[in-house]
């Protein structure tokens, strides 16, 4: 009886001995991944930092550019949609006075927009003999920059713009960090279980 006592005694040692071992290994493992997690983490706030100053240098770029080819290609859509972008703006015209080609708003038809023809997407404001393409009408309107108009008429031509790819780049930036805030919280959580466990096995 002795002997198997003494022998049930060094069996429960020895797997005491292999489980304490392998809470260390799995400890061990546990702090690399909460290391590697907290890396990835700091990269992809890095990420984001120079995600935001690349749209904020776009945004500058985008400011000052003097592409006409890309200047000339958003005139074009205006002209295209000039209805569309002047309806958009100043609500609903005054069908009375309007004719085919020559949209006119307000009560008088004072303002009048250009939809058909090589002057498509002009404007002339009657009451003020002001005049220009639409790019002028909407800073004037909404009392705008150059850059946020061509913010505004992008959005409504379907065309991107530097907003939207900032946000879509955010988004991104958001769900990377979520789930890496994730990774870190379950490698604590995981390592708090293991530390709980190897207190008790020692505590035996």
């Amino acid at each position: 009886m002795i002997g198997n006592a003494e022998q049930v005694r060094l069996y429960y040692n020895v797997q005491a001995t292999k489980n304490v071992a392998n809470l260390i290994e799995q400890l061990s493992t546990a702090k690399t991944d909460s290391i590697n997690s907290k890396e990835e983490n700091n990269d992809v706030q890095a990420n984001e930092v120079r995600q935001y100053q690349s749209a904020q240098n776009y945004r500058k770029n985008d400011y000052y550019s003097n592409s006409k080819e890309e200047l000339q290609k958003l005139r074009d859509a205006i002209a295209y949609r000039a209805e569309t972008i002047a309806r958009d703006l100043l609500g609903d015209p005054n069908e009375r006075l309007s004719r085919y080609g020559k949209i006119r708003w307000g009560d008088t038809g004072k303002i009048q927009v250009t939809t058909e023809g090589k002057y498509a997407g002009k404007w002339y404001d009657f009451s003020t003999g002001q005049k220009g393409d639409l790019l002028s009408l909407v800073q004037r309107e909404r009392v705008c920059s150059f850059f946020e108009a061509k913010e505004y008429l992008k959005t409504i031509l379907g065309m991107p713009n530097v907003r939207q790819q900032y946000q879509r780049r955010l988004r991104l930036t958001i769900l990377n960090n979520t789930l890496n805030n994730l990774k870190v919280l379950k490698s604590k959580k995981f390592k708090t279980c293991m530390n709980d466990q190897a207190e008790y096995m020692v505590m035996r």
